[in-house]
């Protein structure tokens, strides 16, 4: 097979991706891929400009470089101009059996050729009053409409959860046949930390001192990071909590809502209390996870939360909220609380810190829970997809 695949999202700059969920996705599944499959050929689609570091035999694989660049002022429409339009006339040159686009958000409304894509959720659409009064009523109907057509003019979907399946079905109407439910896996780098010498070289490089609660991800109003500012400053008024820091890791200095964040936690007083580490590097997370007395995870919707599986595989109890997706991830191995009550939230909190047998319970199953995620097995069942969407194209 000649399979084409959309790496975009690991080159600097594109989409903001590459921290981000997508990026890694991306990253793992194309590396995963190559050490299983040694028989069909890859061709990675990425922008004119820096090529993105893949760690494999170049044999293996190969570049082709494509320019969606459309010579218009605004950014957003040269976006959308360049995607839907240009990409497609791209695409019609190529010779690929297919191509698979690791989100739905990069792929082409239409496209000359076959193509696969991975939804990760359509958040957006699901919550259309939370995102439709922060963008103009135009570009967001257009973008859900493109959006749409270029999930429903898939060949095939790979969902990365049963709530995104279900979502697709119920809000796009998109056949259920043409869906296939593949979880994402966890780096084998996600394991417990145990040599004081490498946690303590991870606290000094943070500044992080004494006891603290570790949240991961991004700062937008779904992340609800509001709600756990609010609940971290009431528990720590109480005296056998106030020794405790709150740890935010994640690249959001850039983030429209920074500002806001920022300005509430002065309000509160308890900036002293609070550390913004912004980007952490992959190397450095395992022992920040294994060093936090618990991870923290506010989301009120998210179409998988990796983040949860990941601080599991550290051997670090979670707290999580029961939003769709979250919970189907998280199974029994967590504590799931309401994200829509800052009570609830605080509850589960002094529930676990009071509890050291359950503390040690969720550790036990959440290391359980995180070995049912693996990038081997992601790929395995990725490339079963890619034959099935080859021998369908020569029947």
């Amino acid at each position: 097979m000649r399979i084409g695949i959309d790496i975009r999202a690991l080159q600097k700059g594109f989409r903001a991706h590459k921290a981000r969920g997508i990026g890694r996705y991306t990253s793992m599944l194309i590396k995963s891929l190559l050490e299983l499959d040694q028989r069909d050929q890859y061709l990675f689609l990425v922008e004119q400009g820096e090529l993105p570091s893949i760690e494999s035999d170049p044999d293996k694989f190969s570049y082709i470089e494509i320019n969606t660049h459309w010579p218009i002022k605004a950014p957003y429409w040269q976006r959308t101009f360049g995607q839907h339009i240009l990409l497609p006339i791209f695409l019609a040159k190529l010779e690929l059996d297919f191509i698979h686009f690791c989100s739905h958000l990069d792929a082409p409304s239409f496209s000359p050729k076959k193509t696969l894509v991975t939804v990760m959720d359509i958040i957006p659409i699901v919550l259309q009053d939370l995102y439709n009064r922060k963008n103009s009523s135009m570009r967001f109907t257009a973008g859900r409409f493109l959006e749409a057509r270029a999930i429903r003019n898939a060949k095939k979907i790979i969902a990365i959860s049963q709530q995104t399946r279900r979502d697709l079905v119920q809000f796009l109407k998109i056949d259920p046949d043409k869906i296939v439910v593949i979880y994402p896996g966890i780096d084998t780098c996600f394991r417990p930390v145990k040599d004081p010498a490498t946690i303590c070289a991870v606290r000094a490089r943070y500044g992080i001192e004494g006891r603290y609660f570790l949240y991961l991800g991004g700062i937008d109003e779904r992340k609800n990071v509001d709600r756990l500012i609010q609940a971290f400053a009431e528990l720590i008024k109480e005296p056998e909590w106030s020794n405790y820091c709150l740890v935010c890791a994640g690249e959001i200095e850039n983030d429209a809502q920074f500002p806001q964040l920022t300005a509430q936690i002065r309000h509160r007083g308890i900036d002293h209390k609070i550390r913004l580490l912004g980007y952490v590097a992959d190397e450095d997370l395992p022992a920040l996870f294994s060093a936090a007395e618990f991870f923290v995870y506010t989301s009120l919707y998210e179409g998988f939360g990796l983040p949860v599986l990941e601080a599991m595989a550290c051997g670090t109890p979670v707290v999580c909220s029961h939003a769709p997706g979250i919970a189907e991830i998280a199974g029994e191995a967590a504590i799931l609380f309401d994200p829509y009550s800052t009570e609830s939230l605080m509850n589960s909190i002094k529930t676990l810190l009071i509890g050291p047998e359950l503390r040690q319970t969720l550790i036990q199953q959440g290391l359980k829970q995180a070995t049912h995620f693996s990038w081997d097995k992601t790929a395995q069942k990725t490339l079963e997809l890619y034959l099935a969407i080859y021998s369908e194209s020569y029947k």
